[in-house]
């Protein structure tokens, strides 16, 4: 028996980090790339299906959010690294 299958987009490179950098809940992306699902057992011998979409391009639709201590486009976040909140997607 199989658990519920996840949808995650991947992304490698500079892609990866406009991604990082430009995509938050609710923001309109499209993505050109190819669907791969893979399968794994866990420690408990629960078997699991994910289904990947692995980008090779990312378009952002529509206009970003804007907040204060948001960015504009061509500057990098404070700090370099990305906020980790738990009530968002991982991806």
């Amino acid at each position: 028996m199989f658990s519920p299958v996840f949808h995650i987009m991947v992304v490698f490179n500079g892609l990866a980090e406009s991604c990082a950098n430009y995509i938050d809940r609710g923001r309109l992306i499209a993505i050109q790339g190819r669907v791969q699902t893979r399968e794994y057992e866990d420690r408990e011998g629960t078997r699991h299906q994910v289904m990947q979409v692995v980008g090779e391009k990312v378009t952002f639709l529509g206009a970003a959010k804007r907040e204060e201590n948001r960015p504009s486009p061509g500057q990098p976040r404070a700090g370099g690294h990305q906020e980790n909140r738990s009530d968002e997607a991982p991806f």
